[in-house]
């Protein structure tokens, strides 16, 4: 049998985030037409350095780039006006509230209220081997490093890169949304 890639599973698990949201009041198994977009960006981080994200002990540093970090967009829209929802899986920790309101804010500089904190959903891989730093705050249980506004900034670019890449892709597709034993 063949795997699954992880853009694949990510897509379809935005289309069934997008599916409960969208039809939570009336379920169908007619086929449902919507526009989709999908985006990708560079989020990697400092390559040499910088402390890995979540490790406790100190001088657990990023010494190179194995494999690039990736922030993945879906917006999942309906044909007409305005709903829609956009969940990006980026390759990092974790997600702060700071990242969130960051991108909400320069998306709407881009679009107005199109996106919003009530349509944008960002979720992290949770991944130990890339830098840390992009956190706002220190934590007592030593999970979090010296903060660093270029690494955010960086982040944040990226995460946006990729909505604005799959904002500008939205093309005519069908989503199937069944339920059932």
């Amino acid at each position: 049998m063949k795997s699954l890639s992880k853009a694949s599973i990510l897509v379809f698990l935005a289309a069934m985030l997008v599916a409960a949201t969208v039809q939570a009041e009336e379920q169908t198994t007619e086929p449902q037409n919507y526009l989709l977009g999908s985006g990708i960006a560079d989020i990697t981080g400092p390559a040499m350095g910088v402390q890995l994200w979540g490790f406790v002990r100190d001088g657990q540093v990023s010494e190179g780039i194995h494999t690039r970090q990736k922030s993945r967009a879906f917006i999942i829209a309906e044909p007409e006006g305005d709903k829609r929802v956009v969940f990006v899986s980026a390759d990092i920790g974790s997600i702060v509230p700071e990242t969130t309101l960051e991108v909400v804010d320069r998306l709407q500089l881009l679009f107005g209220d199109l996106y919003s904190l009530d349509n944008v959903i960002l979720s992290a891989t949770h991944t130990h081997s890339g830098p840390g730093g992009f956190w706002h705050m220190r934590s007592d249980q030593g999970i979090s490093t010296d903060f660093y506004q270029e690494y955010f900034d960086y982040i944040v670019d990226g995460i946006v890169t990729s909505i604005v890449t799959a904002h500008h892709g939205l093309q005519p597709g069908t989503l199937l949304i069944n339920t059932g034993d």
